[in-house]
């Protein structure tokens, strides 16, 4: 293995000075008054999302954005099964739908390009 590179790929060189900082794409504020939590994972971490959902009390003053790794040839019945589990209502996104707060968790199935775009417009 030459200097630079390890078995995970290559290595970013050292930063060696503050006075030159990487360039950081402009950030928009953003309109929303409340936090939005986001939560991203496979379909093998759906007992994981059990377990907060149903900690998570009726009106936590958040939105939730669950984003998960699912196969585009498989139905999801994630939002069923969250549903089943927290009072707040559960919706599988596919389409930008505005985010609300206090009671929006949402599930994007199948997560693409595309699709993340949209949600994110």
């Amino acid at each position: 293995m030459h200097c630079g590179a390890t078995a995970m790929g290559p290595v970013s060189p050292p930063v060696t000075s503050l006075s030159d900082p990487p360039e950081l794409p402009e950030l928009v504020p953003s309109p929303l008054t409340f936090p939005v939590v986001g939560i991203g994972g496979s379909a093998g971490g759906l007992q994981a999302l059990i377990s907060l959902f149903e900690a998570v009390p009726p009106d936590p003053g958040m939105a939730f954005v669950v984003i998960l790794h699912l196969s585009r040839d498989h139905q999801s019945n994630v939002a069923a099964i969250l549903q089943r589990v927290t009072p707040m209502p559960v919706a599988q996104v596919t389409a930008s739908v505005p985010i609300e707060a206090g009671f929006d968790a949402f599930q994007v199935k199948p997560l693409t390009e595309d699709s993340l775009r949209a949600l994110v417009q």
